[in-house]
């Protein structure tokens, strides 16, 4: 049961009783003399009438939560528009089922002994290409970095410098956990690359997992799907699309790394995939 004192204290006004002072009063609530005055300037302390109402400056209870520390979530770190996005549900569980597996084998999602992940040159371009950080690319090698990327680290690991995150100096780098990584892979996808997708292969989530992956990395890589391509495989027209990807300039560029040697492997991955895609 609240006692009397405490529904004082609550309280945004007090009447004054026989024998009230400021002194008495502030002792009362928790407060200070300085306080009353303050939120009384037109009252003289010393001429106080019983029956008068006086404010008070807050209570104990109000001050306190005042001064007590908002917790910082990974919620309040992020823009609306970023959180919303990350909660979308359906779509973040289809791109971790089909797509963030095949992503992570194949671009680099490399986990350090100490648990960490840290920035490295792409293995097979070399120097042709940026900074990259589990398979996600800087530019300038570091100096510049997508802002969805830093808000999400920044969100997720305020301690990490996002620049050092996409740092190739061993002296000053800094790792990051896998599931910033993830977080950073799968924002990219649901906000850059799903919906140019979707608008090039509306039938994109009916298709099968490999045609989805093949269309996820074309599109990732280019950094749009490939309209013939895409129409092909909307028409269900097989060969028409293996046609329009044999004809690319990411097919011939992938082939060119391969001049001794077969077939680029994601050449044929790919040209195999679209050998299911889906049939009007």
């Amino acid at each position: 049961m609240q006692s009397f004192l405490n529904f004082l204290v609550e309280q945004e006004q007090r009447e004054v009783k026989k024998g009230d002072t400021f002194y008495g009063i502030a002792k009362d609530i928790g407060m200070s003399v300085d306080d009353i005055t303050k939120a009384n300037p037109n009252l003289d302390p010393a001429k106080l009438q019983i029956g008068q109402s006086i404010n008070l400056p807050g209570s104990k209870k109000e001050k306190e939560e005042s001064e007590t520390p908002t917790t910082t979530t990974r919620k309040n770190r992020m823009s609306p528009e970023m959180f919303a996005l990350m909660k979308r549900a359906r779509d973040t569980r289809d791109y971790d089922e089909n797509i963030l597996p095949n992503q992570k084998e194949k671009e680099g999602f490399k986990v350090s002994p100490d648990g960490k992940m840290y920035a490295e040159v792409d293995p097979t371009h070399k120097e042709k290409v940026p900074t990259q950080q589990g398979g996600l690319a800087s530019f300038k090698y570091g100096k510049e970095i997508p802002r969805h990327f830093r808000d999400i680290i920044t969100a997720m690991e305020p301690g990490v410098d996002p620049y050092k995150a996409f740092s190739l100096n061993p002296s000053t780098r800094q790792g990051l956990d896998p599931e910033t990584n993830k977080s950073m892979m799968r924002h990219h996808f649901l906000s850059k690359d799903l919906p140019k997708i979707e608008k090039a292969v509306p039938s994109y989530a009916k298709q099968p997992t490999d045609v989805q992956q093949t269309i996820a990395a074309i599109t990732r890589e280019s950094g749009k799907p490939f309209p013939k391509m895409s129409a092909a495989i909307e028409a269900g027209n097989v060969e028409k699309a293996k046609a329009e990807y044999v004809d690319s300039k990411m097919y011939r560029e992938l082939n060119r790394l391969y001049t001794s040697g077969p077939m680029a492997p994601k050449n044929i991955e790919r040209l195999k995939s679209m050998e299911n895609i889906k049939q009007k």
